[in-house]
């Protein structure tokens, strides 16, 4: 689950509940699910400075899902017909990540 609130705004949630409904496949090179997971690099940002920080980790075994619970209220100014279809969920198991010491981008 995540909320924001900000005095004078209204409130912004999103919460899910899922669950697996596939076996475990690797994505497909040049796949959707290849383009989401596969990530070498991590980006942050504090006030407005930006920093980048270098990733390794195995393949990610993946699973098809499906949501059991969905609520998402975080972007009310979206007409509410973008979301009448399912959502592409996918569910990993953990996967240890070695991440490099974030570097400054000027």
């Amino acid at each position: 689950m995540s909320e924001r609130k900000h005095p004078g705004e209204p409130d912004a949630r999103f919460h899910v509940r899922y669950r697996p409904t596939s076996p475990p496949f690797y994505s497909e090179p040049g796949s959707l699910e290849e383009w989401l997971t596969e990530r070498y690099l991590l980006w942050a940002s504090k006030g407005k400075k930006v920093f980048r920080g270098d990733i390794h980790h195995r393949k990610w075994e993946l699973q098809q899902a499906e949501a059991v619970n969905f609520n998402l209220s975080m972007i009310p100014f979206l007409p509410p017909e973008l979301f009448s279809d399912s959502p592409h969920l996918l569910y990993a198991k953990s996967l240890r990540a070695f991440i490099w010491p974030l570097q400054f981008i000027p």
